[in-house]
C-alpha cells in the first residue's frame, strides 16, 4: 500500500499497482472529518480546503496532471456514502483481481492503457 499524493501518478507504470481514490462531496467529506476524526467543524472544512488546494498544486505543479482526472484511477469510491469497511473490502477484492491477473500473465498495467 502507498498512499501519497501522488502515489497513482508515481506508480503509473507499475504492472501490479491498483490505482485507488477514496473521495465524495466536499460537504459529507467535512462531516466525516467531523464525525470520524472529532474536529470541529470549522478546522474540518479549513482542513478540506487546504489539503484540497495543495494536493491539486503538487500535483500540478510537478507531474503536470489532473489528481481528480478519473482516468489515472482503476477505483473511485465515495469513502462518504459507503461505510469505511466496505471500501476496505471493495479495494481488497480490487487488489486480488490486480494480483490473480498478474499470476496468469496478464497486465492489469496493460488492460488499463488499452481501456
Amino acid at each position: 500500500v502507498v498512499l501519497g499524493r501522488a502515489g497513482v501518478l508515481v506508480l503509473a507504470d507499475y504492472p501490479g499497482a491498483l490505482h485507488v481514490r477514496l473521495d465524495g462531496p466536499v460537504e459529507a467529506r467535512i462531516a466525516q472529518a467531523v464525525d470520524i476524526g472529532g474536529l470541529d467543524e470549522r478546522i474540518a472544512r479549513r482542513r478540506q480546503k487546504h489539503t484540497d488546494r495543495a494536493r491539486d498544486y503538487y500535483v500540478r505543479h510537478y507531474y503536470r496532471a489532473d489528481i481528480t482526472d478519473k482516468r489515472h484511477f482503476d477505483l473511485v469510491l465515495d469513502a462518504t456514502s459507503l461505510p469505511l469497511a466496505t471500501c476496505v473490502e471493495i479495494i481488497i477484492a480490487g487488489a486480488r483481481h490486480v494480483d490473480e491477473l498478474e499470476r496468469i500473465g496478464v497486465s492489469a498495467h496493460r488492460l488499463r492503457k488499452t481501456g
